[in-house]
């Protein structure tokens, strides 16, 4: 459910607000643009709103957009390193004594988290909630328990997750807060495309969008669009499916949030391999790599990790460790046998430049290895497994 987290966030569509000389004007609509989750709408506002604060002397107030505006670019970053620097603002002495500051830390905190670590996610959710109970804030106090609610079902507690999320979802629809409504029916349904059920799920994406539709800022959710889409090519309505990939695609490239248009490009290049059209599918793969590593720094990805626990992920995810090191593929694809299991096969698209270590070990990972010019796609060099359905956050680590 959680596949589309790292991202397990919505980038939506808002136009951003004009320059103004008033920080606390700008720092009202930016922060009524955040509540709607249009973080990226809102960074102009807080980024103007926090010059003008620190010009005046006002250090609280500017640090409290200096955090909000980091949320906005938080798509265009590494997630590790973002979880890291919102550490450290929780270490700031004005964060650590002024509530509404330290809840805005640990709300943003709560979301990166989630694409790293649940338990990390769940100490700042339950830290946010106990903040929001003592101000009094009913609308965050449910925020916070949904999003716990989303962190048991990322931990294994499916049920602690259903009644969670499903009594935030009720609180939600009452006190009309609509993002969260996106947010949570967005969740739900990924969660039936993960169970093998994509017409279900689309009634939930329906109902997203239905939510969505009466705020103008939040009309084109991404996250939902890429369920919605993913959900129509398990259908095999692919056509309708490439409708989607090819708007949201648009809209993640404007807001810059490479995840997205990774994730996107490569949903497509599963549309071109659906159609028979291989050395389309193989462009897609490349460019798709080219965008989730654009930018990236070379790290190991998930930092204080000890062998033991890096091999204990990689075998839940079913990913070969090669010398120390996860191994992961371009593209995983999944069919269902006859007697109901199901092969998996790891696909590595190949350039001329593979050579060295990073080439022996994807060889010895085992994928299959397509050339990246002139190549069909498909093969018999890889292996075929059996396995369990796809597990969401494994694209949304490989993209973070």
């Amino acid at each position: 459910m959680g596949a589309l987290l790292a991202a397990a966030l919505l980038v939506l569509v808002g136009s951003a607000p004009q320059p103004a000389s008033d920080p606390d004007q700008l720092l009202r609509e930016a922060d009524r643009l955040a509540w709607l989750r249009a973080w990226g709408a809102a960074e102009p506002s807080f980024i103007q709103a926090q010059k003008l604060f620190a010009a005046r002397g006002d250090e609280r107030n500017a640090l409290y957009a200096e955090v909000s505006a980091f949320r906005g670019a938080l798509p265009r970053m590494a997630v590790p390193a973002a979880s890291a620097r919102l550490g450290d603002y929780l270490e700031h002495p004005l964060v650590q004594t002024d509530d509404r500051l330290r809840l805005r830390v640990l709300v943003i905190k709560g979301e990166t988290d989630q694409d790293l670590d649940p338990t990390l996610a769940a100490e700042s959710w339950r830290a946010a909630q106990t903040i929001a109970e003592r101000l009094g804030d009913e609308a965050w106090v449910n925020r916070a328990r949904g999003e716990l609610g989303l962190v048991a079902f990322l931990q294994g507690d499916v049920g602690g997750a259903v009644v969670g999320l499903g009594q935030a979802l009720k609180t939600a629809q009452s006190n009309g807060d609509v993002s969260s409504l996106v947010r949570w029916l967005t969740l739900f349904g990924h969660g039936y495309v993960q169970l093998g059920r994509p017409a279900e799920a689309l009634d939930f994406y329906d109902r997203a969008l239905a939510a969505a539709s009466a705020v103008p800022e939040i009309q084109f959710p991404v996250m939902t669009h890429v369920g919605r889409s993913n959900a129509l090519i398990e259908l095999g309505r692919l056509d309708e499916a490439d409708a989607i990939l090819a708007r949201a695609t648009d809209v993640a490239a404007k807001s810059q949030a490479r995840g997205y248009q990774a994730q996107l490009v490569a949903q497509r290049a599963q549309i071109a391999n659906a159609r028979k059209q291989p050395n389309e599918a193989l462009r897609l793969l490349v460019a798709a790599r080219d965008l989730a590593n654009r930018g990236r720094r070379e790290s190991s990805g998930r930092p204080g990790r000890t062998a033991e626990e890096i091999a204990r992920w990689a075998h839940d995810h079913e990913l070969p460790v090669i010398d120390d090191h996860v191994q992961f593929p371009d593209l995983r694809i999944e069919c269902e046998r006859d007697d109901g299991g199901r092969e998996i096969e790891d696909v590595e698209v190949v350039t001329p430049h593979y050579r060295g270590a990073h080439a022996a070990a994807k060889v010895s990972a085992g994928f299959t290895r397509y050339g990246a010019v002139g190549a069909r796609f498909g093969g018999s060099s890889g292996r075929g497994r059996g396995g369990r359905g796809r597990d969401v956050r494994l694209a949304e680590e490989m993209l973070s």
